[in-house]
């Protein structure tokens, strides 16, 4: 009789075993899908909405789809970076074809000398009383300083943009440079807006 006491006693605790398992494993199953759960509403990628490129893209004309409107504000930084970040800064008028001539070379007075362009470029070079701006951060900062007080400031002060970007491939003049050696030359469009 003792045999079949123990026995009983021994499958009750299998029995009591194998419950408190299955409530342990249905415990930390719940508890793992909870925390996916909140770690997926908390992680922002989540919310990304990602898109064909060929929907804001325009590969042919090297050209982004998608533009917004600008104000002076967001221009002058733009305008103080592109020597550093090695990008070119257009200006274009409300047709999108003719170019602005807003970037008047300025002396150190803010007289408009005869020379005027459209453009701030790190690769091309600007002549101011006979120096070159270009190669020399200072004079390049200075230059930049007039432009925005004179010009920006002055005579473009409530004006709006549409700020456009273009990315086009320069080739090195070598014609035997693999096309991996192409660098990719990001330009800033600014169309002011009717």
């Amino acid at each position: 009789m003792e045999n079949i006491t123990d026995a009983l006693k021994m499958a009750a605790f299998v029995l009591l075993f194998l419950g408190a398992l299955t409530i342990g494993v249905t415990t930390l199953s719940q508890a793992r899908t909870a925390s996916e759960a909140i770690l997926y509403t908390k992680d922002e990628k989540n919310y990304y909405s990602f898109v064909d490129e060929d929907n804001y893209y325009n590969s042919s004309a090297g050209y982004y789809k998608t533009s917004r409107v600008v104000g002076i504000d967001t221009i002058i930084p733009t305008i103080y970076r592109y020597y550093k970040e090695k990008f070119r800064v257009e200006f274009l008028d409300k047709d999108g074809l003719t170019k602005l001539n807003i970037v008047a070379l300025l002396d150190n007075n803010g007289n408009k000398l005869n020379t005027a362009v459209n453009f701030f470029d790190a690769s091309d070079s600007h002549e101011i009383n006979n120096s070159l701006i270009a190669g020399n951060q200072n004079n390049i900062k200075d230059y930049v300083d007039r432009f925005v007080k004179f010009v920006l400031l002055d005579q473009y002060k409530g004006a709006t943009f549409y700020e456009k970007l273009k990315v086009t491939e320069e080739q090195e003049e070598n014609p035997a440079v693999p096309d991996a050696n192409k660098t990719q030359k990001r330009t800033i469009i600014y169309q002011l807006k009717d």
